[in-house]
């Protein structure tokens, strides 16, 4: 019983409530960026140039998309790397000394690192 507490709990803070977080807040900044670009659009004359530099700024739709890509990718990627270490978790409780869970958690492990490394790459390339 303690171990099976132990899993499902590990499983919601591991993967489930940051997931739900990270998509919450990734709404929100969606949300956001768009009101301020239909603001700008409504207020302001000089939304689509820029008189500073003399050159064109991108379309408010142009940096909706953006930002909703880099969103999009950052939350694939947190799934593709957190979510086997949580399947994993569960299936190691019915098969406790299976060696190949050993070379799977290893998987995993290095997939979690990778979420963590490549969360900066993502946004970079995305944008």
């Amino acid at each position: 019983m303690t171990f099976f507490l132990f899993i499902v709990l590990y499983s919601l803070f591991q993967s489930i409530l940051p997931l739900l977080m990270l998509s919450y807040f990734n709404v929100e900044l969606i949300r956001s960026i768009h009101a301020s670009s239909n603001f700008l659009k409504r207020f302001t004359s000089l939304y689509s140039s820029n008189t500073r530099y003399g050159q064109e700024t991108p379309h408010p739709r142009y940096r909706e998309g953006t930002v909703t890509r880099s969103v999009i990718c950052l939350i694939a990627l947190f799934i593709l790397c957190q979510v086997p270490a949580s399947i994993l978790h569960y299936i190691f409780m019915f098969y406790r000394n299976h060696p190949i869970l050993y070379i799977c958690y290893d998987i995993s492990n290095f997939l979690i690192l990778v979420n963590s490394a490549v969360r900066n790459v993502t946004i970079e390339f995305s944008s």
